[in-house]
């Protein structure tokens, strides 16, 4: 009977370990809150494209999630074209209708006219999504990196947020005055510092602006820094 008993235990044991990792991943792809996060995001995109795409059909009533960037998917089919929409954070990603507004507001144009986007130095990202409850707003995000040489002493907090400001009031001074932005980062990293887990280990700084007002100097200096 002992001898049953261990082979029924070593079995158990070889299921665990071969149906573990296949539970674990079914888990995470479900997002969170599991089952229930996929259903209000299916629901909230649907919402959406019945005000902005009324054309589309959504192919489920189910959201997928997306393990590697994070936020939920859902396919439409327009006539034989297929489509789909992106969620997180209460906000719907639209790719199509961010293309045409980023072209529209010549987003692309400025930011390299002015030099806000110069490889290995700064780069400054711009993205448009729409809140299902008012899909004719956009709700603009402009996240802002920049990178101090590894041959240069690292800052410490007070000359980082200096740095920082500079950085984040050169790029919203710029873009402002195209629309407006309601959320802003700006990420420094120093060349040759790691993360506790490995990779770049980055400063940063966000400030939300829900009604698209203006971003002052001291937001940057007084605001939260987070570092990872």
């Amino acid at each position: 009977m002992e001898g049953l008993g261990q082979k029924r235990l070593g079995v158990g044991l070889t299921l665990l370990l071969l149906v573990g990792p296949l539970i674990v991943f079914v888990l995470l792809s479900l997002g969170f809150p599991p089952v229930i996060g996929n259903l209000m995001a299916a629901r909230a995109m649907k919402e959406y494209a019945a005000q902005v795409h009324p054309e589309w059909r959504a192919q489920g009533h189910w959201a997928g999630y997306d393990l590697v960037g994070g936020g939920y998917y859902l396919s439409f089919s327009d006539g034989g074209e297929k489509r789909s929409l992106g969620y997180g954070g209460l906000v719907v990603e639209d790719k199509e209708r961010e293309e045409a507004l980023r072209k529209k507001l010549y987003i692309d144009s400025v930011i390299r006219r002015t030099g806000l986007w110069v490889p290995d130095q700064n780069i400054t990202m711009w993205s448009a999504r729409w809140s299902p409850q008012m899909p004719d707003e956009a709700v603009i995000s402009v996240d802002v990196q920049f990178y101090g040489g590894a041959d240069e002493p690292i800052p410490d907090e007070a000359v980082m947020r200096e740095r920082m400001a500079d950085q984040a009031m050169l790029a919203y001074e710029v873009l402002a005055a195209h629309c407006p932005i309601h959320r802003f980062s700006v990420r420094y990293h120093h060349r040759g510092t790691e993360g506790k887990q490995g990779g770049m280990l980055w400063n940063r700084i966000t400030v939300d602006l829900p009604q698209g007002e203006t971003m002052t100097r001291d937001h940057i200096l007084t605001g939260e820094l987070v570092t990872n």
